[in-house]
Parts: structure tokens; C-alpha cells; sequence
């Protein structure tokens, strides 16, 4: 079953045990996928980030 659940970059942070600014990194340079812009807010699957931690 998939996870639609939007995290913000702190939970992202958190969850990968990096700085924020490094998610944006990974987010620009492609490691990390599901981003998603809802008018001003951003978030990340929390599915595509389950996906990152289950294949490091």
C-alpha cells in the first residue's frame, strides 16, 4: 500500500539524518524524487521517500 502523505523538509531531513539544505541538494541533483508543489508549500511522498531509505 502506498503512502500519499506529504512530509515536509524537516521530516525529510529527519528521516534521511541530513541537514535541510541537503535535501534540497538531492531534490535538485535528481536523488531524491517526489517533490510536489501545492501552491506555496512543498512537500515530499512520503512513499518515494520510503523507496530512498529501502534502497541505501
Amino acid at each position: 500500500m502506498s503512502d500519499d502523505r506529504l512530509l515536509s523538509k524537516s521530516e525529510v531531513a529527519d528521516r534521511l539524518s541530513v541537514h535541510p539544505a541537503t535535501v534540497d541538494r538531492w531534490t535538485k541533483d535528481g536523488r531524491i524524487t517526489g517533490k510536489v508543489r501545492i501552491g506555496g508549500r512543498v512537500g515530499w511522498r512520503a512513499s518515494a521517500i520510503q523507496s530512498l531509505i529501502a534502497t541505501a
